[in-house]
């Protein structure tokens, strides 16, 4: 009995996964569509080539961080799941530096020029690359409760994420996703303060020996 809930588990998740990138897909091509409507210029396609790689991003981030990070169908996902609960349980700690960043910002620049000078083909992938520099900058300042006055929807909803919904508000750069596929929060509740200062990092994570 156990075996069959764990297998209709399964594939209830695996459903869920293609429903998305199927969801995914429409937009894409509706993107698409759009793009074609639009004048022929030079700058304007490459403009709409490296949105949509920057739009893929945005999914993939969504996708991963849902998926991957908190509900995992396969056994493949199950050390990234591990890797990011230590997150949650230690939020300030995050292993992409400063210099990371920077570096990662670099690649941006190098595939911008790359994209100018040899072929717009790369612009997608300039976009893609763009989102993943967003998302692990973004990530950074929605740990800092100064963040709440820049980006408050975003810092509230990554707050609610860690604290307490935490099968909701994947999306970290954007919300759109969420609200897509409704995995916003239920209600907004009053989080205590004990549990606002953990996520800060104002509260000592008290480490197993």
């Amino acid at each position: 009995m156990q075996t069959q809930f764990v297998k209709l588990e399964k594939l209830n998740r695996f459903k869920g996964q293609i429903k998305c990138i199927a969801i995914f897909l429409l937009v894409m091509a509706a993107y698409g569509a759009i793009s074609f409507l639009l004048p022929d210029n030079m700058w304007i396609i490459s403009i709409n080539l490296f949105l949509a790689g920057w739009l893929a991003w945005t999914f993939t981030e969504y996708f991963i961080h849902r998926f991957w990070m908190h509900d995992t169908p396969v056994a493949k996902a199950k050390p990234i799941a591990d890797y990011h609960l230590i997150h949650h349980t230690q939020p300030t700690e995050m292993d992409i530096t400063t210099l990371h960043r920077f570096m990662v910002w670099l690649v941006v620049g190098v595939l911008l020029l790359a994209s100018i000078y040899f072929t717009i083909y790369l612009m997608p992938f300039a976009g893609f690359v763009f989102g993943f520099t967003c998302y692990t900058n973004m990530h950074w300042v929605l740990h800092q409760s100064w963040s709440v006055k820049i980006f408050p929807r975003l810092h509230r909803f990554h707050l609610y994420h860690h604290c307490k919904y935490p099968n909701s508000c994947y999306g970290v750069t954007v919300l759109w996703w969420d609200l897509v596929f409704k995995t916003t929060p239920p209600s907004e509740p009053v989080l205590l303060k004990r549990v606002t200062d953990f996520y800060f990092g104002k509260i000592p994570v008290t480490k197993k020996p």
